[in-house]
């Protein structure tokens, strides 16, 4: 799905940014290797390492708050990372999208 998210952040680069968060340590490097850098198809899609639930916070905390979140992964990590969304960023469920696999 790299090349579509990459038209959409194109497409609306003052309205999307995407974050891949991955929890593994070494992740980011192993695929920054791959991409060139840690950052991947464009400026707005960069790879962090960390547990997705404090890296959203973290990213939240200097972007600022946005309309709608959207976030794929284990039901665990979604789990934890809608719960940190409503209780500490007070997003409403209804601006939570969620994929769990």
């Amino acid at each position: 799905f790299g090349e579509q998210l990459d038209q959409l952040v194109s497409k609306f680069p003052e309205r999307m940014s995407v974050t891949i968060a991955l929890s593994e340590v070494g992740s980011a490097k192993g695929v920054a290797k791959l991409h060139g850098s840690h950052r991947l198809w464009s400026e707005r899609m960069t790879i962090v390492e960390g547990i997705v639930h404090e890296v959203v916070e973290r990213l939240a905390d200097r972007r600022g708050l946005r309309r709608i979140a959207y976030l794929g992964g284990p039901q665990v990590m979604v789990d934890a990372t809608v719960r940190m969304l409503i209780t500490k960023l007070r997003l409403a469920p209804s601006q939570i999208r969620f994929d769990k696999f």
